[in-house]
C-alpha cells in the first residue's frame, strides 16, 4: 500500500511491470479531518509487449514490381493490399490479444468483423525513431475450428502526401507487423503472426492518400475476403520486409476515432445527378453515404469548408489537396459508403453520380478526432458565447488528428509548434489530451538533429535535402524560414522538426513551450477557467453575461 498528498498522477510504486502481466488496484482516501473512505471496487490493468524480444512477428508486404520509368510523381498510384492469414483452433479461446502495427495505416478483421474503433492506426510518428502498437482483445472474435486474421493497409503519412511535399516521405509503400496471441483452455499457448505464411493481393482502393482522398472500385474488391471461409488460392505469398529499426511503443492515447455523427442540414440539386450537401458545421471526417446502387455506377464525392459566389464548393484554399472520394459500384441493392483509409476537412459536400433526388437523412459527417473525451462544460447567458465555446470544440476536435495541426483541409496539416503553444491550456480544458500531447512532444524528441548536424536556413541548398538529412527528410526549400539562426523565430512542424537545430531545440520558445504544457496538463482546469473568464470579460452586448466553466479528470 502506499500514500500519497497527490489524487492525481501517483507514480506508480508496485511490483516489477512485466509484459502482458495483469494488475490489479484499488483506492480510498482521506479528507482534511483525517476521516478515510472505504476501499474503492478493484480496477485492472495489462502491460503490452515492452522488449524487442517479445515479438515473434516480421514485417510483411505485398510488393507488385513496378517496371514504370517515368517520374515518381507520374507514376500511377499503388493499390492498397489486402492481407490475411488462416488459422485452426482447437476450442473457442480462454483470451486472445493483437498486438499489431503498420508502417502506413491499417484496417483489422478477425473473422470479417472489424478489430477496434480507431481509424488511421497506428497514427503519425517520426517512423524512422519510433512507431505506436496497438493492442486490442480479440477473444469474442474467435472461435473453434477454421478463423482468419485479415488485414488491409494504407499510405497514410508513411508513405502517402505531407504537406505540399509529395508522396514517400518515409518510406515508398505500406508494411504490416502484427502477432495474434492465443491461449487455449488447455493452456496451450498459439502465436499468429506476421511472417511467410500470409497471403496477399490488392484490393480494389487503387488511391488511398490522406489529402487526395479514397478512390476504390468495388468490382475488384474479392468480396467476403476477410472472412473464414474465402478462397485464398489465387492469391500471392506475402514479400518480407526488413525491419526499419525504429522502436516499438505502446500507443499512449486512443488513437483517432469517430466522435460524432452528424446528420446533413440541408440537400440541393445542382443539376439532376450532382447535389451540395450542407453538413452544418466544419469537421475532419469523412461522408457516410447511403443509397441504392446499381452496377458499373460511378459516384464522387468532393469536400470544401466554404461555398463561393455561385453557390459552388470554394476548393481554391485546399491547393493541392483534391479531398475526393470515389466509388464504382459492383451490385444492385441497398450500400453504404464510407471511406476508411483517408479523412477530409469540410462542411459542404458535393454528391455526383447518385440516381434521383438525394434525401437528406441518407447523408452524415463522420467526425474523426484525436480529442474523443471531452471534460470541460461551459454555460452562459449570452447565446453568442456560448456559440463561441461551441466553436472552439469545434476546431479543437478538427485539428486533433494524432497530431496537433493547423488546419485539416488544404495540403498542409501540419504540427506547428506555436499554434499549440497558444491553445494547450484552452484544449486541456475542454479534453482529456494529456497523453496525446504528451505523444506529440516525444514525437517532438525524436525529430530532433543531433548538435553535429546542425543547420540554418542560411546554410540549405535552394533545393533537394540538405547535406546529411537522412532519406524521407522534408526539401530544403520547405523549411527555409522554419528553422531559423534566430531562436526567436522558432516556430516547427512535427513534420519538419527532424531538420530542428540543437539550437532552435534548446531555444527558450521551445523550453517555454514544454514548460507550458506540462503546467497546462496539470491544471489545465484551472488555466481554463482564467481563459473563459478573460475572454467573457469584454463580451459584445452590453449586458455582462453570466458564465460558468468546469473541468473533470478521472
Amino acid at each position: 500500500m502506499r500514500e500519497s498528498r497527490d489524487s492525481t498522477y501517483v507514480v506508480y510504486d508496485g511490483p516489477p511491470l512485466t509484459s502482458r502481466g495483469r494488475y490489479a488496484w484499488r483506492v480510498r482516501v482521506r479528507d482534511g479531518a483525517g476521516a478515510t473512505s472505504d476501499w474503492s471496487a478493484p480496477a485492472e490493468f495489462e502491460m503490452g509487449l515492452l522488449t524487442t524480444e517479445d515479438w515473434s512477428a516480421d514485417w510483411i508486404a505485398h510488393v507488385v514490381p513496378d517496371l514504370v520509368s517515368e517520374p515518381e510523381d507520374l507514376r500511377p498510384s499503388r493499390k492498397s493490399p489486402a492481407l490475411r492469414r488462416r488459422f485452426n483452433l482447437s476450442a473457442v479461446p480462454k483470451r486472445a490479444r493483437l498486438y499489431i502495427t503498420a508502417l502506413g495505416v491499417y484496417e483489422a478483421f478477425v473473422n470479417g468483423a472489424r478489430v477496434g474503433e480507431e481509424r488511421l492506426a497506428p497514427g503519425w510518428t517520426d517512423y524512422h525513431t519510433r512507431i505506436q502498437y496497438q493492442t486490442f482483445d480479440a477473444t469474442p472474435l474467435l472461435r473453434e475450428g477454421e478463423n482468419v486474421l485479415a488485414v488491409r493497409l494504407g499510405d497514410g503519412w508513411y508513405a502517402g502526401r505531407i504537406g505540399p511535399w509529395g508522396v514517400h516521405r518515409y518510406g515508398d509503400g505500406p508494411a504490416l507487423l502484427c502477432q495474434l496471441e492465443v491461449h487455449l483452455p488447455s493452456g496451450e499457448p498459439l502465436t499468429i503472426a506476421s511472417d511467410d505464411r500470409w497471403m496477399a493481393r490488392e484490393s480494389g482502393t487503387w488511391l488511398h492518400d490522406l489529402q487526395l482522398g479514397e478512390r476504390t472500385d468495388l468490382r475488384a474488391e474479392p468480396a467476403g475476403w476477410n472472412a473464414a471461409g474465402f478462397d485464398d488460392s489465387g492469391w500471392s505469398p506475402v514479400s518480407m520486409r526488413a525491419s526499419p529499426g525504429s522502436r516499438l511503443v505502446a500507443a499512449r492515447d486512443d488513437g483517432i476515432r469517430v466522435v460524432e455523427t452528424l446528420p446533413a442540414k440541408s440537400v440541393r440539386a445542382a443539376e439532376p445527378d450532382r447535389h451540395l450537401v450542407d453538413l452544418g458545421a466544419n469537421g475532419a471526417g469523412v461522408v457516410r453515404l447511403r443509397t441504392t446502387a446499381r452496377p458499373g455506377q460511378h459516384i464522387v464525392i468532393r469536400h470544401a469548408e466554404a461555398l463561393d459566389s455561385n453557390g459552388e464548393l470554394y476548393v481554391e484554399n485546399l491547393r493541392g489537396a483534391e479531398q475526393q472520394d470515389e466509388f464504382t459500384l459492383a451490385n444492385t441493392g441497398p450500400v453504404t459508403l464510407e471511406p476508411q483509409l483517408t479523412f477530409h476537412g469540410f462542411r459542404y459536400a458535393e454528391i455526383s453520380g447518385v440516381d434521383g433526388a438525394l434525401d437528406a437523412s441518407s447523408v452524415e459527417s463522420r467526425v474523426l478526432s484525436s480529442a474523443t473525451r471531452l471534460v470541460g462544460s461551459f454555460t452562459c447567458s449570452d447565446p453568442r458565447v456560448e456559440q463561441l465555446q461551441r466553436n472552439i470544440v469545434t476546431s479543437l476536435r478538427a485539428n486533433f488528428i494524432s497530431v496537433p495541426t493547423d488546419c485539416p483541409q488544404r495540403n498542409e496539416r501540419l504540427g506547428w509548434t506555436a499554434d499549440l503553444q497558444i491553445f494547450a491550456p484552452t484544449a486541456l480544458f475542454n479534453a482529456d489530451l494529456t497523453n496525446m500531447v504528451a505523444k506529440w512532444l516525444d514525437d517532438m524528441v525524436d525529430a530532433q538533429l543531433p548538435p553535429a548536424r546542425t543547420r540554418t536556413s542560411r546554410q540549405l541548398p535552394p533545393a533537394g535535402r540538405a547535406p546529411g538529412t537522412p532519406r524521407g527528410a522534408m526539401p530544403a526549400s520547405s523549411y527555409r524560414g522554419c528553422c531559423t539562426s534566430s531562436p526567436a523565430t522558432f516556430a516547427c512542424s512535427s513534420a519538419c522538426m527532424r531538420r530542428c537545430t540543437a539550437t532552435c531545440a534548446s531555444s527558450k520558445p521551445t523550453r517555454r513551450m514544454a514548460t507550458a504544457l506540462a503546467a497546462a496538463t496539470a491544471t489545465g482546469s484551472a488555466w481554463g477557467r482564467a481563459l473563459t473568464r478573460r475572454s467573457s470579460a469584454r463580451p459584445t452586448s452590453r449586458t455582462s453575461p453570466t458564465c460558468s466553466g468546469a473541468s473533470r479528470r478521472s
